[in-house]
């Protein structure tokens, strides 16, 4: 695996396929931020038994975004990065934004390619900003990353992944 890059405050990628992530280290230290190659990247163990309280809103992002989600064949697959990741429940609240932009954002913008808004959206949350244009629509995004309060409690989604609190296109 190639050394990753330290990140300082406002750089771009060191090349288009450098995504931004966070380092943690094994000696407990504080993470760091840092550009990394996801070609480099092995699957990480296991850190969690069970995710079973996230699985409906997991769900719901899986029935919106699975048709772009090229790294995972299956919901199994979707469902085992969170059980890896060191921060479920912060890499759910990542995707649950995800999901809210590209629905609520195609759903204002009818004309927008999803898999466009998807690729925009990705862009965003792994700090290449500059890579989405115009600077209105990456504005528009990153407001729409917040979601609404709603979309944060799991008491709005169903076991089978709807969303149940607000409207149609976002179910």
């Amino acid at each position: 695996m190639a050394d990753p890059i330290p990140y300082r405050e406002g750089e771009l990628a060191p090349s288009e396929k450098h995504i931004l992530a966070r380092l943690h280290k094994e000696d407990g230290s504080e993470p760091e931020m840092v550009w990394i190659d996801p070609q480099d990247v092995h699957k990480a163990p296991f850190r969690h038994e069970e995710i079973d309280a996230l699985l409906p809103m997991l769900r719901w992002q899986w029935r919106h975004l699975n048709e772009y989600v090229d790294w995972c064949r299956s919901f199994e697959d979707w469902e085992l990065n969170f059980l890896r990741d060191s921060n479920p429940v912060g890499e759910v609240v990542i995707w649950t934004g995800v999901t809210y932009a590209l629905l609520e954002f195609t759903h204002r913008n009818p004309q927008a390619i999803k898999k466009g808004v998807f690729g925009a959206l990705v862009c965003i949350v792994n700090g290449r900003e500059d890579r989405v244009s115009p600077e209105s629509v990456a504005a528009e995004l990153k407001t729409l990353l917040n979601g609404i309060p709603a979309i944060r409690d799991l008491d709005n989604y169903s076991e089978d992944g709807h969303f149940k609190a607000a409207e149609k296109h976002l179910r």
